[in-house]
């Protein structure tokens, strides 16, 4: 398996909040089980850079614990997401200068060539097949919202004033 990966801190010449981490595992039945996970923290309140380290390291303790997966992935991609966004949650209540962080996640995972995703906010997933590359998620925004109730068209969804609120993202409270 080849992967690259990089992190930019976008246009906007905010500091970079973005933390990802790439994880190989052995499962009990010798198959490799390969996850990679991007967390961007939420631009406009504090911390998105610690939220966003907090979500990395608890999805890979998470899988550290888990030997038996191969049946049940999507299930344990979600409950990994429901870990970090819990340990974001506490640390953000914990610690007055983190209160409010929040950050966006999305994770990729392989097991036996079959990709499984999740994610929740606006960290995009692509897909590239055939030369041809293609985003398989969808944008936990007020925008996207406002497109799926034919409020606005994708076009004007560019440039509206609210198409950076992000409606789901993880810290924000103790579910997600």
């Amino acid at each position: 398996l080849k992967v690259g990966y990089a992190t930019h801190e976008g246009m906007s010449g905010k500091h970079n909040e973005d933390f990802l981490g790439m994880f190989a595992w052995k499962l009990d039945d010798q198959r490799n089980f390969y996850l990679g996970v991007v967390a961007d923290g939420v631009g406009g309140q504090s911390a998105g850079e610690v939220a966003s380290r907090l979500t990395v390291g608890a999805i890979q303790n998470y899988f550290d614990q888990q030997m038996k997966i191969e049946n049940n992935v999507s299930a344990h991609l979600e409950r990994a997401i429901q870990v970090a966004n819990e340990t974001v949650h506490k640390a953000s209540q914990e610690n007055p200068e983190q209160r409010g962080m929040s950050t966006t996640v999305a994770l990729a995972a392989f097991i036996n060539n079959r990709l499984y995703t999740a994610y929740v906010g606006d960290s995009r997933i692509y897909l590239m097949r055939d030369g041809r590359l293609r985003q398989i998620s969808i944008d936990h925004t007020w925008a996207q919202e406002a497109i799926e109730a034919g409020l606005l068209t994708p076009e004007q969804a560019k440039t509206h004033p609210n198409r950076n609120v992000i409606r789901r993202h993880l810290g924000g409270g103790p579910k997600v």
